[in-house]
């Protein structure tokens, strides 16, 4: 399948399913929200309940360091929506995979969305969010 047949496959999909892909963006900021373990309410849009999320891409606005071992997740409420990644993984804008599931995680209710910093702190950075959804 082509770029340009895939491109209509999906509008074709959101025309006859009424299931149009909707993004929620949020930012970690070291200088704002801290880079300490464990569970951060982030600045930016909450998902709505019964969405599946289909992706999560990650923009480093401002270089992100850590200590070793130093590991950061993304969460709606209690619904872990990215593995957790290394300060390096964040350089330049990517997706970063989901958790449990290649197709999409749903969240059962409404949340913003977190970061869960694990094993040891962050030091510095900021990382804009793109999480991609389809509202049921």
């Amino acid at each position: 399948m082509t770029l340009d047949s895939l491109s209509l496959s999906k509008a074709a999909d959101e025309i006859l399913t009424g299931r149009v892909q909707k993004i929620a963006k949020c930012n970690w900021d070291f200088s704002v929200d801290g880079g300490a373990t464990g569970l951060i309410s982030l600045q930016g849009e909450e998902i709505p309940a019964k969405a599946n999320v289909t992706e999560v891409i990650a923009r480093e606005e401002t270089a992100v360091t850590g200590a070793t071992g130093a590991k950061m997740a993304l969460y709606a409420g209690g619904t872990a929506l990215m593995p957790a990644q290394n300060p390096t993984a964040f350089a330049d804008v990517k997706s970063m995979g989901l958790t449990g599931s290649a197709d999409g995680v749903h969240v059962a209710s409404a949340a913003r969305l977190q970061a869960q910093i694990t094993t040891a702190a962050f030091y510095a950075g900021k990382v804009l969010f793109f999480v991609k959804y389809i509202e049921e």
